[in-house]
């Protein structure tokens, strides 16, 4: 199965219908056995923040009885299987007969559709499965099947052994196999891809060196602005504008895309006109203002909020800067940041929640910083993970980052991460993802510490990465789009 084996216990009571066994299986006393798998929370293996499947998600059971001969299943014997009615928790599954001196084997299987294909399945029968011992002269009564859902979030099979007894799971040793699925989605046209940006309708539109391109949601890529010539002359028409080093994309609720271009915020406006609401191309110093008058340096990481402000994140200033808009131009104000590098050290993505949080990549500090929102201001920055070098996962300022770049939040508010190299020699290779669950736990979800195999799709660490300067999730189908800057590409991120 494409779902990795992240076991968590679940549960579900099949109390209801009724299958009698075959006549060869039964004796002078006969018992009948209650099934109550019932879906409760618990364990998973490795990585316990990983999002896993729920009672909701099941459409309904069965389960199947097989006789011992000892501890394994008697062959002579041909299983008897039990659909139940549905998943709650007030139907179930009632089998009669059950022979007395015998052992069986209980095994749920779960599915969230009617079709019974591999692509249903999401529990492991393997860890869904409980003995059943009856004595002389012994009704079985009730017992719990409990039901071990997998993971919808990683992809991949958990080893190690396992035993279970009584509604428990027994890890030891376990080894988790997970990891994010990278395809190349775009491999022309492009030159130094920076920032990427997802409209509502999915159409993605990517900051390229002197151009914006648009790709449709059938995958049709056009020009969307700029003439291709290096420069900074606005225009009525978009293809006719001129940029001369596109870095971070945004897009308002209104469909006006926002880009850093040098040391100017662009904006394009849905009817496709080009202006420059803030910067000043020639700024050799830096502070807050209003149009030309707002003096800024190279914002990578750039996002936009339901008000039309727009923040960015300043790599070569240090600094967070909020943008407000003031007629045709723009207020600049910094929101987090004194340039001192103890304090913002090249920050290079921006990522902003639902609830209005920032979250920045600060990139030489090798962490993750977090500017809590509370309606109407930002409060001090804090560490949310990170803040040594290296690639350690672990828990909030357990784990460590080597250079992380671009940042994205997720539809279930995990946050991926863009980790490359430190080293000025091999500054763009070889490059990691990074997975952040909302309570701080990181995870390494693709890339491969190899330095002459960046190149290859695939999944988890069978796929190379070199360094990303912008991440797109998909407004609806869970996936993500990265830029490959060493390769000139898109990659497509699927979980």
């Amino acid at each position: 199965m494409k779902y990795a084996r992240h076991l968590l216990w679940g549960g579900v009571t099949l109390l209801a219908g009724c299958a009698a066994l075959p006549s060869a299986l039964t004796t002078a006393h006969q018992a009948t056995l209650q099934i109550m798998p019932q879906v409760i929370a618990g364990r998973r293996v490795q990585v316990s923040d990983a999002q896993g499947y729920t009672a909701a998600d099941i459409h309904h059971f069965k389960v199947r009885l097989d006789k011992l001969a000892g501890d394994v299943v008697d062959p002579q014997h041909s299983p008897i299987v039990v659909t139940s009615e549905g998943s709650t928790a007030n139907k179930g599954l009632t089998i009669t007969s059950l022979a007395s001196n015998t052992s069986y084997r209980l095994t749920a299987f779960a599915y969230k559709a009617a079709d019974e294909g591999a692509e249903s399945l999401i529990n492991d029968p393997a860890s869904s499965s409980v003995k059943v011992s009856i004595g002389t002269g012994q009704n079985a009564g009730h017992k719990t099947l409990p039901v071990a859902l997998i993971n919808k979030l990683f992809s991949g099979t958990a080893t190690g052994s396992l035993s279970l007894t009584e509604g428990q799971l027994v890890t030891s040793d376990a080894q988790v196999k997970y990891g994010a699925l990278l395809n190349t989605l775009l491999a022309t046209d492009l030159v130094t891809p920076n920032g990427v940006a997802y409209d509502s309708s999915g159409n993605l539109f990517i900051a390229s060196n002197t151009r914006i391109f648009k790709m449709d949601s059938n995958g049709v890529v056009t020009p969307f602005a700029g003439s291709g010539t290096s420069g900074s002359a606005d225009s009525p028409n978009r293809l006719q504008a001129t940029f001369s080093y596109l870095c971070g994309i945004a897009i308002d609720p209104n469909n006006n895309l926002y880009v850093s271009d040098g040391k100017l915020l662009r904006k394009i406006t849905s009817e496709g006109a080009v202006s420059t609401p803030a910067g000043d191309i020639f700024a050799i110093t830096d502070g807050d203002g209003t149009g030309p008058n707002a003096r800024f340096g190279y914002m990578y990481g750039l996002v936009a909020d339901a008000d039309g402000n727009v923040y960015g994140a300043d790599a070569t200033s240090h600094k967070i800067r909020k943008f407000t808009p003031s007629g045709n131009e723009m207020t600049m104000t910094t929101i987090a940041g004194t340039g001192n590098s103890t304090d913002l050290f090249g920050p290079m993505g921006l990522a902003r929640d639902n609830a209005g949080n920032l979250y920045v990549s600060d990139t030489a500090n090798y962490r993750i910083r977090k500017l809590p929102f509370n309606g109407s201001s930002f409060g001090p920055l804090e560490t949310f993970a990170g803040g040594t070098n290296g690639g350690t996962d672990g828990v909030g300022t357990n784990a460590s980052f080597r250079n992380p770049r671009a940042i994205t939040i997720l539809s279930n508010g995990f946050m991926l991460v863009a980790d490359g190299q430190d080293s000025s020699f091999f500054a763009y290779y070889p490059a990691f993802l990074r997975l952040i669950s909302p309570s701080g736990r990181v995870s390494t979800v693709a890339g491969r510490n190899d330095f002459f195999a960046i190149y290859p799709d695939g999944r988890g660490s069978d796929a190379g990465l070199a360094a990303s300067y912008g991440l797109a999730a998909h407004p609806t189908d869970g996936t993500v789009v990265m830029t490959d800057r060493f390769f000139n590409r898109l990659r497509k991120v699927s979980f």
